[in-house]
This record gives structure tokens, sequence and C-alpha cells, in this order.
């Protein structure tokens, strides 16, 4: 665990403390974000590619977020990482059939 407050305020913290769900909070909205952000620009700048490996590469994170929830007992918590990351894979793969088909390869 890091300590976002500094090594003296945090060396007597245990594990799961406020300060650890703060970290957890911090790295969840900063990968949300950085997303997002990625995929508006992507979508404006009409970047089909990029954007279908973009979604791939979400749909790899959501498969370690479905472990991450199975491996601390929270089955229900599994279910949207599990469906997020079949439309990450659903999407990514029509842009890419659709980007194929737009530009087809020369002979």
């Amino acid at each position: 665990m890091r300590c976002l407050l500094g090594a003296n305020e945090c060396e007597g913290a245990p594990a799961g403390t406020v300060l650890e769900g703060a970290y957890a909070t911090f790295i969840f909205a900063s990968r949300t974000i950085l997303l997002g952000v990625v995929l508006v620009a992507l979508a404006i700048r009409r970047k089909r590619e990029g954007l279908a490996w973009v979604l791939s590469a979400d749909a790899a994170l959501q498969v370690f977020d479905t472990g991450m929830a199975l491996a601390t007992n929270k089955g229900a918590v599994a279910v949207l990482p599990i469906a997020l990351g079949a439309l990450d894979v659903w999407a990514g793969l029509h842009l890419l059939r659709a980007t194929r088909r737009s530009n087809p390869p020369a002979e």
C-alpha cells in the first residue's frame, strides 16, 4: 500500500483502512478518466482502429477486475466487469471489421 499522506503518517496504518480505500478509489478514478479522454479523442478524430485497440485493452483490464472480485469473494461484483469486457470486445471487433471494410488491403 502506498501512503498518500507521507511516510510518517502511514507507518502505523493497518491494511484495510481508509487510506487503502482512498488509494483504490484514486486508481479507479484515474483509469476511468484516462480511458474516457482517450476514447473521446479517438472518436473525435475518427480513428476507428485505435479506438478498437483501446477497447480491447480495456477488456483485458476488465478480466483483471473480474479476477480481483472473485479472489476477494465478491462474486456479485464480478458481474459488471464481465459485462463491460464483453461489450468492449464486441465494440472493438465491430470497429476493426468496419475499418477493414472501408480500407481494403491494396493488391
